[in-house]
């Protein structure tokens, strides 16, 4: 098995819990919404945005929505809220989960997949360039 490491700021560590991988040792493991967060803030280690996007819709009786939406909030990175926001608009989230999302005040609009082709329609509702349909 092979892991990787990622170094995370104090504020966005959240969303574990201590599991035991011996007898002598315990490591944080992140819980499914936090490590779906994960995958939109950084898609390239998880292979790409669309692997997130078929990894939310796949397990959608697994995730608590509000859960990850609170999460993402919490993470406090625009660009994050609006590409989540946009992944749970396409999986027809209702509006009363997805509305602090919306609140959430950007100014700016930024590339759906940052791994994708700087073009892409613009989504007015998100702020973004939807690059992933090109």
């Amino acid at each position: 098995m092979e892991f990787e490491f990622i170094k995370v700021r104090q504020a966005h560590f959240y969303g574990h819990s201590a599991e035991w991988v011996d007898r002598w040792h315990r490591i944080p493991i992140t819980d499914p919404e936090r490590t779906l967060l994960d995958m939109v803030v950084d898609p390239g280690v998880f292979g790409s945005l669309q692997a997130a996007i078929e990894t939310v819709d796949s397990n959608r009786g697994r995730i608590n929505m509000e859960t990850l939406v609170s999460y993402t909030l919490r993470y406090d990175v625009g660009a994050v809220i609006k590409r989540v926001g946009w992944i749970l608009d396409t999986l027809n989230v209702p509006e009363s989960v997805l509305r602090p999302l919306l609140e959430y005040p950007t100014t700016s609009y930024t590339l759906l997949d940052v791994t994708g082709p700087r073009e892409g329609a613009a989504v007015a509702r998100r702020r973004l360039y939807d690059n992933l349909s090109n």
